[in-house]
């Protein structure tokens, strides 16, 4: 049963009451590769360091839907629709997985558009202590958190 101060979207619970993200990340990305890749799926499902290998098991995904649009439908519509299973809406009413909600005579989903009136920007920018970088700024930078230990190189 949801507790009463959460209401909204949450992460679905473990038979051990906690909400956990590592659960449902291996869950998802097993959906999402199950149809292309069963194999990689199985993978997701058992791997038991996911905090530190769930990386290679996305890279599993990309790489399966490169092989043709059905395929990258296939991976896309898996583990979309095993969110809406998983994830979780609480309310006073209770809860239910995000595919049952609304539930009936409840709160429906409205659209918003919001139109901003800023300028648009025509490269990456990333604001950084008071500035902006760009470009090569963004390239100094992170090879400088590399060397100084801040951030770790890609794989």
């Amino acid at each position: 049963m949801a507790q009463a101060n959460q209401h909204g979207v949450v992460f679905p619970q473990t038979p051990d009451g906690r909400r956990s993200t590592t659960a449902l990340g291996r869950g998802v990305v097993a959906e999402a590769l199950r149809s292309v890749d069963p194999v990689g799926a199985r993978a997701a499902e058992q791997e038991t360091g996911w905090r530190s290998a769930y990386v290679g098991h996305f890279r599993r995904a990309l790489e399966a839907g490169l092989g043709s649009r059905a395929d990258a439908l296939a991976v896309a519509g898996g583990g979309l629709a095993a969110l809406h299973d998983r994830m979780r809406v609480t309310s006073d009413a209770g809860e239910c997985s995000l595919r049952d909600w609304p539930p009936r005579g409840g709160p429906a989903l409205e659209a918003t558009e919001i139109t901003g009136t800023g300028e648009r920007e025509a490269e990456l920018s990333l604001p950084y202590r008071g500035e902006r970088l760009r470009g090569d700024g963004i390239r100094r930078r992170v090879e400088d958190w590399v060397t100084r230990g801040v951030a770790e190189p890609t794989l």
